[in-house]
């Protein structure tokens, strides 16, 4: 699409995961749509992330769109045109405290509920299966139906699959505007030119607040920042995805974080590994709202590091090859914002993931283009995660 072109029956704005794999969805229905993005595809929080997909990670209602999710991803492995690595591996969580090994029972019991395969592991058991896990590990869940991906890949998977559709894909080229009147969508300005259209999906991720037009809508999203380790490469462990049970606190406590007394939980820093087919150790995690400031931090990688040595004692040995932080769009109640905004007809907002982007990307996609093209989703209740909960 040149931007001489006047209509497009719906703008895509934002090229990360989210925005990409809705263009696809919506392209494989027959459906004219144009993408935007700023900069280069999965230039924010997309493209700086661990490519982490972890079910047993998640509690109701988001755990019903994850595991939805998963089962698409098994399905994109054949469709989509470019190998986005991905892992079925499974996932271990690691309890180094009494209290963790509580939790982690009790989630056990909750996801079985929900027929995700969880399995509780005793230390010793763990580390003859991988003899390099500390031996401060009392216990684990592991799951092994959880997934690793290669984030920059899979964005332009979905994307490169979008064009086969007839999608348009621009880059370079920034939404300033979206016009609505009388109540409806009219039309988008960017830097280039102005283009009618009758639908606008907003998955601009953490940027998403700042389009002209859509003041009044309040968006409840904040830029949290992630901070993460990238080693060198090392042999393939058994456990690719090695998680901290403080994991379950640090990735939900937003609100009343300052409230510990601990500086790791207050700064909401829980040990998150994971390991890239190429055997570079990606080390996170870290959660803090530092505005649209995407430098680390030397405190915060500090405790990282300190807590990642807990579990995998050997990598005081290894090489840190660089460090990045990402922005992840953090919503107001840890949930994503998904679905048409009620006060104006065909606007539709696909962003707030927190640190679920990839876990949903796939189902975010088709739960956008079943809204467009259908009227409805076949997921349930998907009311829930409309941004008119924020008003009410």
């Amino acid at each position: 699409m040149t931007i001489d072109e006047k209509y497009v029956d719906t703008v895509v704005v934002g090229g990360g995961v989210i925005g990409c794999s809705i263009a696809y969805y919506l392209a494989k229905e027959g459906i004219s749509v144009a993408l935007f993005e700023k900069y280069e595809l999965a230039s924010g929080a997309s493209g700086a992330n661990q490519g982490v997909a972890a079910a047993q990670l998640y509690d109701p209602p988001l755990l019903e769109l994850v595991l939805e999710s998963i089962k698409l991803y098994n399905e994109l492995e054949r469709t989509l045109p470019i190998d986005f690595e991905l892992d079925k591996c499974g996932s271990i969580i690691c309890a180094i405290e009494e209290r963790h090994w509580n939790i982690l029972e009790e989630r056990a019991n909750t996801l079985r509920k929900f027929n995700v395969n969880v399995e509780l592991i005793e230390g010793a058991e763990l580390r003859e299966m991988e003899p390099s896990l500390s031996t401060e590990i009392l216990g684990a869940s592991l799951c092994s139906e959880d997934i690793l991906v290669n984030p920059f890949k899979l964005t332009y998977a979905f994307a490169n699959a979008a064009r086969r559709f007839g999608a348009n894909i621009n880059t370079y080229c920034t939404v300033r505007r979206v016009v609505v009147k009388d109540g409806e969508v009219e039309s988008i300005i960017t830097d280039k030119g102005q283009i009618k259209t009758d639908h606008v999906v907003i998955s601009a991720g953490a940027w998403s607040t700042l389009i002209e037009g859509l003041e009044e809508l309040k968006l409840p999203i904040s830029p949290q920042r992630g901070q993460v380790f990238v080693t060198e490469p090392i042999r393939p462990l058994r456990f690719r995805i090695i998680l901290d049970a403080d994991y379950l606190v640090t990735a939900t406590t937003t609100s009343h974080a300052e409230r510990f007394e601990d500086l790791r939980l207050k700064r909401r820093i829980a040990a998150a590994l994971s390991q890239t087919r190429s055997g570079n150790i990606l080390i996170g995690s870290s959660r803090d709202l530092a505005g649209y400031d995407k430098r680390t931090t030397i405190l915060d990688l500090k405790i990282i590091a300190t807590r990642a040595l807990k579990f995998l004692p050997f990598l005081s040995r290894i090489n840190v090859i660089r460090t990045f932080a990402g922005l992840r769009p953090y919503s107001h109640d840890d949930l994503p914002i998904l679905g048409e905004v009620p006060s104006i007809k065909g606007l539709f907002i696909a962003t707030g993931h927190c640190g679920n982007g990839i876990a949903l990307a796939p189902v975010t996609g088709k739960i956008i283009a079943d809204l467009i093209t259908k009227g409805e989703s076949s997921i349930k209740n998907i009311d829930r995660f409309s941004v008119s909960r924020f008003k009410a």
